[in-house]
């Protein structure tokens, strides 16, 4: 449960701020008027939002990687685009985008682990003669 108090800075005549603290141990002041909630930091509430888009995403792809299956950890998940020519925007700043505009982009994407990905990108670059060992 996040601890509250009134801040010790208030100006006399203003509204009394709520200092909460978030359960990662940052303090912060709560109000309501700029969107915070009052039980969880705006960088937690963030990362949360985050993690449930990357969710929906790797479940929308099919929920593991198509080249060997891996689906332990869905950090070791990413998105790697078949025709970098098609590509509209990076899908690391999806978060903000329309969910149909985000599975346009998935659409051009195969879903694959990091060491999957990492062998993949090796080898377009050596098929584009720009490896240089």
């Amino acid at each position: 449960m996040a601890e509250q108090s009134l801040d010790k800075r208030e100006v006399e005549g203003s509204t009394p701020s709520l200092t909460t603290k978030c359960n990662c141990g940052r303090e912060y002041v709560y109000d309501r008027a700029k969107g915070h909630k009052r039980h969880i930091c705006n960088s937690c509430n963030a990362n949360r939002r985050r993690n449930e888009i990357k969710r929906r995403m790797v479940e929308y792809k099919g929920g593991k990687c198509v080249a060997c299956g891996y689906d332990r950890c869905i950090r070791a998940l990413g998105f790697h685009h078949l025709s970098p020519a098609s590509k509209n925007f990076d899908l690391c700043r999806a978060y903000t985008k329309p969910w149909e505009t985000v599975k346009t982009e998935l659409d051009k994407c195969d879903l694959l682990c990091a060491n999957c990905h990492m062998e993949e990108e090796d080898l377009l670059t050596r098929q584009a003669g720009e490896w240089r060992k």
